[in-house]
């Protein structure tokens, strides 16, 4: 075996050049063996699990957080989801217009209540969060228990988008942290 870099014969096992001092790690038993660089990127590859997420370095004093990635349906949900809640809002505007808060007390809280919990839960369901997926659930069934004991529950198309929503919400379920 030769040095690449000066020429001089070496021995076959030899890690550097007994005459210019040039690594020949990578050139050990004739057969190319693995070189600083190539170990580092091998243990950087290490560091990254099977999901696409770094794993921390054992010796790190700093818990990284992985995030799971979120499905595109995921996402076309929560932005469907954030679309119906400003319809929503619009609709609540146009019922306490027409004098239906004066009728049912209960209809302002009722919407506030409603709205603020789907808010919040589609923002844990958009981090892909298992909570936002409980929240959000939880919240659909209070309303329409709550509607039920009032004399207004109906099953309707509008039901629909949720039960959608909560279905592929237990779908990633296991994706989500």
């Amino acid at each position: 075996m030769f040095c690449v870099q000066c020429g001089k014969e070496v021995p076959v096992n030899a890690l550097f050049c007994g005459n210019c001092g040039h690594d020949l790690s990578y050139q050990v038993g004739g057969h190319a063996a693995p070189t600083r660089v190539g170990q580092q990127a091998k243990a950087a590859a290490d560091r990254i699990d099977q999901g696409g997420s770094r794993v921390p370095d054992s010796d790190s004093s700093v818990e990284k957080i992985s995030v799971p990635k979120r499905p595109i349906i995921v996402t076309i949900a929560c932005l469907i989801t954030a679309i119906g809640l400003l319809m929503s809002g619009g609709q609540a505007q146009d019922m306490l217009d027409s004098g239906a808060g004066a009728q049912r007390p209960w209809l302002i809280p009722f919407l506030i209540g409603s709205i603020t919990i789907t808010s919040i839960s589609i923002v844990g369901y958009a981090m892909m969060r298992r909570w936002g997926v409980y929240v959000y659930s939880l919240g659909f069934i209070a309303i329409h228990v709550f509607l039920y004991t009032k004399g207004l529950f109906a099953f309707n198309l509008g039901m629909i988008g949720p039960l959608i929503l909560i279905a592929i919400g237990l779908i990633y379920f296991r994706r989500m942290t």
